[in-house]
């Protein structure tokens, strides 16, 4: 059974989970990520930083991303702005800033609206759902009994 204490580092008194200090010796709480939700954000981040030099070089390009018919300029400069904030979504999740999760989300809200532009009602509308709900459950992963996402509201 999980406990809902931890002891401090400093002078090894239970402290509440979510607290951000010791209240016997005032010691700042420390906080580490699990190595899976490192992995995962650094290999998202590095992914979409990939996308945006791609897209940034589509913009150049005569030919299309999947057809000999390229895709109207307007839809080249979503795809690339649209990895560039994701990009930034990523490192501020690696920064331990909760914003960056509520970036991602307006991505995806902003990538089903493209996508039911450029493809009508398809199943690619929901895949950014999808990607987004997993990377959810991926900062509920816990590392000494504290979940990635209520460890970024402790280091704030």
């Amino acid at each position: 059974m999980l406990s809902n204490f931890r002891k401090c580092s400093v002078c090894g008194q239970e402290m509440p989970t979510y607290a951000s200090k010791c209240s016997n010796c005032g010691a700042v709480a420390d906080v580490k990520r699990n190595s899976f939700v490192s992995f995962w954000l650094w290999f998202c981040a590095i992914i979409n930083g990939l996308c945006v030099i791609g897209y940034f070089a589509l913009l150049f390009s005569s030919k299309g991303l999947w057809t000999s018919t390229p895709e109207p300029t307007w839809l080249r400069l979503m795809w690339l702005v649209g990895s560039a904030v994701i990009l930034c979504g990523y490192i501020m999740l690696i920064k331990w800033n909760k914003k960056g999760f509520y970036l991602l989300s307006g991505m995806c809200g902003v990538n089903m609206i493209i996508n039911l532009i450029v493809n009508g009602i398809s199943l690619s509308v929901l895949s950014p759902v999808i990607s987004i709900a997993i990377l959810y459950a991926i900062l509920q992963i816990k590392k000494d009994g504290i979940e990635y996402w209520e460890a970024m509201e402790i280091r704030q």
